[in-house]
């Protein structure tokens, strides 16, 4: 039992009338959703049905079963690329190749494309500071990149990217197009927690400078103090820190400080 798919671009419409039985059977179509598990997406005696919400130029599995058959019929439907520069695909491949023309023109057909994750989860943004392209990303912010777009599973932001990749040009810029230096992501990491997870002293420093509270706590009450000794950073920067305010005396949730920590890590308090 095998419908009939007319492709579009965010949704495939599927046709089984040619398959229809003769006492009005039950339908049931299913997709196979990104954790591989089977999830219902239609339950009637219509024989027609449009799945809608998808991203374009994907192929999906799905299958259909009429209920008083029980087999069920595998298939895949594809949704279709409107052509060229319309995908995160097409993005994706201009900003490694530092084609600043076919970015103009992606952002001028969709401009949504300038904020969305592509495969490995990345926005533009991230992409051309992991790029280290400084035309790149003055580029994206220019033709309206947000800044403040936090990834949708980490909400990781560009700023802290640039941080812990010691990028710290693209930081500034970041900083100066409006970057929210007091984000957090899902774990309550700011970005000084980000400086001090690159065991880099120059990103520690220009955090600091940016005002940042140096005793900020993450989701586990780890300062930026106390993720340096877990971690095991450059000592360079532990002593940093303790020279301009870390406050070795506040607890984290298991109720350790600094000297608990640098006990259990083997540091010299």
């Amino acid at each position: 039992m095998l419908p009939k798919i007319v492709r579009n671009f965010n949704d495939v419409i599927l046709k089984w009338d040619h398959l229809k039985e003769k006492h009005h059977s039950f339908y049931k179509i299913q997709i196979c959703d990104e954790f591989k598990e089977w999830k219902t997406i239609y339950c009637g005696r219509k024989a027609q049905f449009t799945v809608t919400g998808l991203a374009p130029c994907t192929c999906y599995n799905f299958r259909l079963k009429s209920v008083s058959d029980g087999e069920w019929s595998y298939f895949k439907a594809g949704t279709i690329d409107l052509g060229p520069y319309t995908s995160v695909m097409h993005m994706t491949r201009a900003l490694k190749l530092g084609k600043t023309s076919v970015i103009r023109k992606i952002s001028c057909l969709k401009p949504s494309l300038l904020n969305i994750e592509n495969k490995e989860r990345k926005t533009p943004l991230i992409q051309a500071i992991q790029n280290d392209d400084m035309q790149i990303l003055q580029l994206l912010i220019t033709l309206g990149a947000n800044v403040n777009k936090p990834l949708l599973v980490t909400q990781r932001t560009p700023l802290m990217y640039a941080i812990y990749d010691g990028h710290l040009k693209a930081a500034s810029l970041l900083i100066d197009k409006g970057a929210d230096i007091f984000s957090k992501d899902i774990n309550g990491l700011n970005i000084m927690h980000y400086a001090v997870d690159s065991d880099k002293l120059e990103s520690v420093k220009f955090t600091f400078n940016a005002k940042i509270n140096i005793n900020e706590q993450d989701n586990k009450g780890w300062t930026p103090l106390y993720r340096a000794v877990i971690l095991k950073c450059n000592p360079e920067i532990i002593q940093y820190l303790l020279e301009n305010g870390a406050d070795p005396t506040l607890k984290d949730n298991n109720g350790f400080d600094y000297y608990k920590h640098s006990k259990l890590s083997h540091w010299k308090a």
